[in-house]
């Protein structure tokens, strides 16, 4: 919907004053050009907000038209100004809601519509380089699920059924979320997806340190146990901000006490971000993502997670360096409200690098030839996945 109220108020209401005076209509513009954007129509003039609005101000200005000093007329209409404006938009927002309600169906249906031809418009762009990507997804899926299937047939220690349970439980995570991604991207959303993707680089992050000493047993259990106790911290943090009546009676008093035993445990400091992290960091006081990063060998991706940032929190970078436009475009100047094909190749690489990672080194963990063989092929398709998003992004920079 557009409006347009650009006018002179008090010039336009001596003219009506004349108007009124000389037994004139007041000049319907006087609220300037109100329009309606309806789906499958041309743009429409509410005419009827516009009469509502003349009528009020009509009656309103007969009422005083008797009056002898032309000063207090203008004095008077001011003063009922605020509620001519209030009783006319109130009547106009009921006509434009009810014509958009009723209208709402077809106006869905229309978005619907233009997506699915954007869709089209990426998929012709992006295609080869998005079905690479959907082939990553599938086999790390199948790899899940193999490793479910072998878990539950064959004999594994207790110990080993821990471990398992919590890196695959990490590894179905990435999955999901670089499905998230490709939905994204599919719906010409990069910006938003390589936002996504941040949380796919934490959580093979993650998954690598968990992993990192996994012929140390006790170690490792020590490691992924601290993991998991971390997370009642974090819900702890959680119902502290619930309000009393969404808590269960009990709750908050038994995690208090469960949190207090874990600091017993662990030190009080095991409160702070990571530190469940610290048999890796025995020294440090304080353990920062980035020095997860650095520990899992993975910092080298520290640039796109830097950039990633900009776009989950709101800030200048990620406002004015959107990859859904072109270099060339002046970004401060542009307003991007939708899709675009645009700059879908860092999204997509990095997806596809990610999940390639987690995969193929849930996989090494005690691997078969059939492991080997997958680890492989997945890491062909993501080889070829990097070269054609680059190929495609090329072909798209402007000559």
């Amino acid at each position: 919907m557009g409006t347009g109220f650009n006018f002179d108020l008090m010039s336009l209401i001596r003219t009506a004053f004349k108007q009124v005076e000389r037994g004139e209509t007041v000049h319907k513009n006087i609220t300037g050009d109100i329009r309606i954007y309806l789906p499958g129509e041309e743009v429409v003039t509410i005419k009827i907000i516009q009469d509502a609005f003349d009528q009020l101000i009509s009656s309103k200005l007969k009422e005083i038209a008797e009056m002898d000093n032309p000063e207090e007329k203008i004095d008077k209409l001011m003063d009922e100004l605020p509620s001519i404006i209030e009783e006319s938009t109130e009547e106009s927002s009921g006509v434009i809601f009810n014509s958009m309600i009723s209208n709402i169906e077809n106006l869905y249906s229309e978005n619907k519509k233009e997506q699915r031809d954007y869709c089209e418009l990426i998929e012709s762009k992006w295609g080869q380089a998005l079905s690479l990507l959907h082939g990553i997804i599938v086999m790390s899926t199948e790899i899940s699920t193999d490793l479910l299937d072998r878990l539950n047939e064959e004999k594994f220690d207790p110990q080993e059924l821990e471990i398992y349970s919590v890196l695959l439980k990490l590894q179905s995570r990435a999955v999901l979320i670089s499905k998230e991604i490709i939905s994204l991207v599919e719906n010409g959303y990069p910006d938003g997806a390589l936002a996504r993707w941040r949380s796919l680089h934490e959580n093979v992050v993650i998954f690598t340190l968990l992993r990192k000493n996994i012929k140390d047993t006790t170690f490792t259990l020590e490691l992924i146990g601290r993991f998991m106790d971390y997370s009642l911290i974090e819900e702890w943090k959680f119902a502290r901000k619930l309000s009393a009546e969404k808590v269960k009676k009990g709750y908050f008093k038994d995690l208090t006490e469960t949190r207090e035993k874990i600091f017993k445990k662990y030190g009080d400091n095991f409160k702070e971000a990571n530190m469940w992290a610290l048999p890796l960091f025995p020294t440090k006081k304080k353990i920062f993502f980035s020095d997860l990063e650095a520990k899992a060998e993975l910092n080298n991706l520290n640039i796109y997670y830097s950039q990633a940032n900009t776009q989950v929190h709101t800030s200048p970078m990620g406002m004015y360096e959107s990859l859904s436009l072109q270099d060339k475009v002046d970004q401060k100047s542009f307003y991007l409200f939708g899709s675009s094909f645009y700059g879908n190749a860092l999204p997509i690489q990095l997806t596809g690098i990610s999940l390639t990672q987690i995969s193929t080194a849930l996989l090494s963990i005690n691997p078969n030839i059939d492991d080997i063989i997958a680890m492989k092929v997945i890491m062909k398709f993501n080889d070829m996945c990097n070269e054609t998003s680059d190929q495609i992004r090329s072909e798209m920079k402007p000559k």
